[in-house]
């Protein structure tokens, strides 16, 4: 497991880092989840989630998308 995540990703999910300076010079850091066999030419509407204060993305964040894709699978 990646250091400070604190939970196993799923085999059927892909978590990619991504980091940009926002319009203030402020680095933003950033996970996208996705499915790993997602059509990357294709649309798809977006879940934006943000952690509280004090929260980070290794730690809390990175349970939502997993719960959620189990969700997804049992419609």
């Amino acid at each position: 497991m990646p250091y400070g995540y604190i939970t196993k990703l799923s085999d059927k999910l892909t978590r990619e880092h991504v980091r940009y300076n926002n319009r203030y010079e402020t680095a933003i850091a950033a996970d996208i989840y996705y499915v790993k066999d997602i059509d990357k030419n294709a649309k798809y509407p977006a879940l934006i989630v943000g952690a509280s204060y004090g929260g980070t993305k290794e730690q809390g964040l990175c349970v939502m998308p997993m719960n959620w894709h189990s969700a997804a699978l049992s419609f």
